[in-house]
């Protein structure tokens, strides 16, 4: 067989360009018609990007109002930090969500062949949808957007609602707290009698050292009414009366009592009027009790010396009440000076326990002042976690809205068509060859099958002389 050129081949193209012709217009035709049958699938397309960072929004922070100001969201700008993202809008969870929306929509449709995600050159994600129904191929495409930063928002909202009820529970027990402490500072202030504790630390040290300027004082005056008694005894004398010691002075043990009452009386007043009002009613029994032993001591010290100096002119009767009147003004003085020093020794056990008290009480306002800014944080945080519980976030941020399309994504006409004509026109160019060469090849073919008839009948002839 001789070498065909280019020329022979044009020439078989052009002796069956019919069957050619015939090959790409049935390829059209066909193309046609299954692009009028086969129903149309649309492609919706959603975009969107996550910010980099989001700013932590306070609305009860003292700087409330630098946290609220607008602020540019600028996109992740590295491709790795979007492949959580791209895994999540590939997760079941979001398929189901999406279906549970749509029910025309299955899970196994949305996790194979209706959906595709793709992540751009400019780092924005691109959410494709298919279906026949161009509103809810748009629909599905942005119902996956949504789902993402509904999942997103959830995810960082979950927290947050857990917070209100457990600073709920944290505030009762703190303000249960606060309203013992404030209990046991009351009870601790009713107890020593405080309302100011520095302040009463300051009387109680003015009123020791009044007390002991009272003491010398009163020491001062002993010595000067003893005198004054030893004086009188002279006087007596003078007078052709001896008024030995023992009648001049005043030792009967009913006087002593009285004395050592009165002393005791004096210490109730002076603690009593250290520690309450001028107009208690317990501090003016206490004084009204003070004058009653007042009065009974003087009663018993004249009853006393008159049974032991019997004077016998007027002058002598003088030197006798003057003598009462220096008796009872020293037994007066030594109940003062004994009441003095035992109010001394008590205010000076008062004033040593004060630090302790102090500290005490330090404690316990320190305990209440804590409980209380403990209970102002919480309310600010559970007012802080209420309100962020109820704000709607935005994690995704979008980009274009997808909108039903008015086109098909398949079938596309005008390729399909381009595509019959070229697998037409290469359909037809290999039949015509083939046409060509059974053409060429068939008187070979048929010589070779009449050789072949031919060889068997001549063999089988053969045969049969041989076995006659």
């Amino acid at each position: 067989m001789k070498e065909r050129s280019l020329l022979d081949y044009w020439v078989i193209l052009y002796d069956r360009r019919v069957a050619v012709l015939l090959v790409i217009v049935g390829s059209v035709v066909s193309t046609f018609i299954i692009d009028n049958v086969v129903t149309p699938v649309y492609e919706a397309r959603a975009s969107f990007y996550i910010p980099s960072e989001f700013e932590p929004i306070s609305y009860v922070a003292r700087d409330s109002t630098s946290t609220l100001v607008r602020d540019q969201d600028l996109p992740i700008t590295k491709e790795t930090e979007y492949k959580p993202y791209l895994g999540m809008l590939k997760s079941v969870h979001l398929a189901e969500m999406v279906h549970a929306r749509y029910p025309a929509k299955s899970v196994t449709k949305l996790l194979r062949s209706d959906m595709d995600f793709e992540l751009s050159d400019e780092l924005v994600v691109n959410v494709y949808s298919r279906d026949h129904n161009p509103k809810l191929a748009a629909e599905v495409a942005n119902a996956y957007v949504e789902g993402l930063d509904k999942i997103l928002a959830e995810t960082s909202r979950d927290q947050v609602n857990s917070e209100p009820a457990f600073i709920t529970s944290a505030l009762s027990r703190v303000s249960e707290k606060l309203q013992n402490a404030e209990r046991a500072l009351e009870d601790f202030e009713k107890k020593h009698h405080l309302v100011n504790l520095d302040a009463e630390l300051l009387a109680l040290a003015t009123k020791k050292a009044a007390l002991q300027n009272k003491v010398d004082d009163t020491l001062v005056q002993i010595a000067a009414t003893r005198a004054k008694r030893e004086a009188l005894a002279q006087e007596f004398k003078r007078e052709g009366r001896d008024l030995d010691a023992s009648e001049a002075a005043i030792t009967s043990p009913l006087i002593e009592d009285l004395r050592k009452q009165l002393a005791d009386s004096l210490t109730k007043l002076s603690v009593l009027e250290s520690e309450l009002g001028s107009n208690n009613l317990e501090l003016v029994a206490q004084r009204q009790q003070t004058q009653a032993v007042q009065r009974r001591l003087r009663e018993e010290i004249k009853r006393w010396i008159a049974s032991r100096v019997k004077p016998g002119s007027s002058h002598l009767e003088s030197l006798r009440e003057q003598l009462i009147d220096v008796a009872i003004e020293e037994q007066q003085l030594l109940a003062q000076k004994q009441a003095n020093l035992e109010s001394v020794v008590a205010l000076d056990r008062k004033l040593r326990a004060y630090p302790a008290i102090k500290a005490r009480g330090a404690v316990l306002n320190s305990a209440v002042d804590r409980y209380r800014s403990l209970q102002g944080q919480l309310e600010i945080n559970l007012t802080e976690a209420q309100l962020q519980s109820e704000r709607q976030m935005r994690v995704v941020a979008r980009l274009d809205h997808a909108d039903p399309p008015t086109r098909p994504a398949f079938p596309i006409w005008w390729l399909n068509l381009l595509v019959a004509l070229i697998a037409g026109t290469l359909a037809g160019v290999g039949y015509a060859f083939f046409l060509n060469y059974l053409e060429q090849t068939r008187s070979v073919r048929t010589l070779r099958l009449v050789r072949t008839i031919l060889g068997r009948n001549e063999a089988e002839t053969d045969r049969r002389g041989q076995q006659l």
